[in-house]
């Protein structure tokens, strides 16, 4: 006799063209077989290319009119929705999804499992520090936090109070097999690059929460120890004349490619 399938729901703000975006949809795709059945969950959608190539199943809980009956709307909606479809296990991405399930789902009383994802450094708390408060509210109610870093996962026990066993680590995963290889010479005459040359390289957005001033800071420490290295920066984003000038004040000019 088959098993009945695990049922989870996905939970997130909205899904757009970005990392955990794009890595929840993937794992969504990849989860729907003979134990799984997958939903995806969004406060708002947005018609982007990765809402449209979602092949799992996609809700919406948008709601229009005044803020404090929006809310509470919204609240509603999810708290029906989950009770209805009898959910094993609710996965929220990001502090806005993770709130309002957590307060939705108090008031249910045979809950699925709740599991919160921390994903950054919380650079964003002193931007939206109501949501921070709320999150921290709200942590007590999850059943387990899977960080995305050991440093997410620190900060999470040092900032939320969180006890350690409380929290997961698994590191994000590329799927190489999705990007043809190329051959390292191809790729170095591309770059503009001779054989005799170290290659130090970094995919990340353009912007300030990646840090990329603090790698073209340390590319400027390692160039005294060997010279011959070329830093890439691979990606693209507001910060390249920011970046650009720092490498020059850095003495990299010539050494970066962007």
């Amino acid at each position: 006799m088959a098993q009945p399938r695990i049922k989870i729901l996905f939970l997130i703000d909205q899904l757009s063209v970005a990392g955990t975006e794009k890595q929840l949809a993937y794992v969504a795709d990849n989860l729907q077989d003979g134990r799984f059945a997958v939903t995806v969950g969004v406060m708002r959608k947005n018609g982007c290319e990765t809402e449209k190539r979602l092949k799992s199943k996609l809700v919406s809980f948008e709601r229009d009119g005044m803020p404090f009956w929006r809310n509470i709307g919204l609240l509603k909606s999810l708290r029906s929705f989950i009770h209805r479809e009898d959910f094993d296990i609710v996965q929220t991405h990001f502090p806005e999804s993770e709130i309002y399930a957590n307060f939705a789902l108090r008031a249910l009383k045979s809950r699925p499992i709740i599991i919160g994802t921390r994903r950054n450094l919380y650079h964003w708390i002193k931007e939206k520090p109501l949501y921070f408060s709320l999150q921290r509210i709200g942590v007590r109610w999850l059943d387990v936090i899977l960080a995305n870093s050991h440093k997410a996962g620190e900060l999470c026990h040092r900032l939320e109070k969180v006890p350690r066993n409380k929290i997961r680590v698994i590191q994000n995963g590329v799927e190489l097999k999705n990007f043809p290889l190329v051959p390292r010479e191809q790729a170095r005459q591309t770059l503009g690059l001779d054989n005799g040359k170290t290659v130090v390289g970094v995919v990340a957005n353009w912007r300030p929460v990646k840090g990329l001033d603090t790698f073209l800071k340390a590319a400027s420490i390692l160039i005294r120890k060997v010279p011959q290295t070329i830093f890439v920066l691979a990606s693209q984003g507001a910060m390249k004349a920011e970046l650009e000038k720092i490498s020059m004040d850095l003495g990299l000019a010539d050494k970066v490619r962007f």
